[in-house]
């Protein structure tokens, strides 16, 4: 056997091992990036998840208030509503009082007239008889 071709053979299966080494350190080195990089989609999916449960209390915390803010509306709504209801009603009952208070007077102006309009008369009957008398001839 050729030691030279024997040199040449065992400087190839070095070279062989070295490159199946080489390849195994890449292979480990991407099998080392790709659990870091599982790691880090595990965390940032953990932080995900954490700011997205952060940010449904949040929005329900959020609805809440807004549910008592519109409850404490409504109630300050109704309660305005109500003092205008009862501002109504004593609107209406001092009209219907003005009205009656306006009948009232208007029949007692009726009756005032009545007793001018008689007491008219009976001075237009006085003064036809004064008229009378001062033309009678005086005896």
């Amino acid at each position: 056997m050729d030691w030279k071709a024997l040199g040449n053979y065992v400087l190839l299966i070095g070279l062989f091992v070295a490159m199946v080494t080489m390849f195994n350190g890449v292979n480990s080195r991407i099998d080392a990036l790709n659990d870091r990089m599982d790691r880090m989609q595990a965390e940032s999916n953990g932080r995900f998840d954490s700011i997205n449960a952060r940010m449904d209390r949040m929005q329900a915390e959020s609805d809440d208030r807004m549910d008592r803010m519109q409850a404490e509306t409504n109630g300050r709504f109704d309660s305005i509503n109500a003092r205008f209801d009862a501002l109504y009603e004593r609107f209406d009952a001092m009209q219907v009082e003005n009205t009656r208070q306006h009948d009232d007077l208007n029949r007692r102006f009726d009756e005032v007239f009545e007793v001018l309009r008689a007491f008219e008369g009976r001075i237009s009957r006085l003064e036809e008889r004064l008229d009378v008398q001062s033309a009678e001839p005086v005896e």
